[in-house]
């Protein structure tokens, strides 16, 4: 669906391709941690690959290791641009900003 919308999309290379290109990074960087946890419990994956440090006392970000912070990140970062990816595509940030100034006329008036 994305990929069609761009095609129907005018502008220049970025406006056609943006939403298209964002949902296509966000599926590796979701896709990172939840690899990891299956890699891990099948024993293909290196022994440091813990979320948490050992030993720490909480069970938080604090004790995050460094894998465990990069996937965390990871995971955010892809479930952004998976959202702006898909309302970028359906044109919401026009459609709002027309809804807005429509609704801003009739209070004028």
């Amino acid at each position: 669906m994305v990929h069609w919308k761009s095609k129907t999309r005018g502008g220049n290379r970025w406006n056609k391709r943006g939403p298209l290109l964002l949902t296509l990074a966000s599926v590796p960087l979701v896709m990172l941690d939840l690899t990891r946890h299956v890699l891990q419990d099948g024993g293909a994956w290196i022994e440091g690959s813990r979320m948490y440090r050992p030993g720490c006392g909480h069970a938080d970000v604090r004790c995050l290791s460094g894998i465990g912070a990069t996937c965390l990140l990871a995971t955010y970062v892809g479930f952004a641009c998976l959202i702006s990816g898909v309302l970028w595509s359906a044109d919401v940030p026009r459609k709002l900003r027309d809804g807005w100034r429509r609704a801003a006329r009739r209070d004028v008036d």
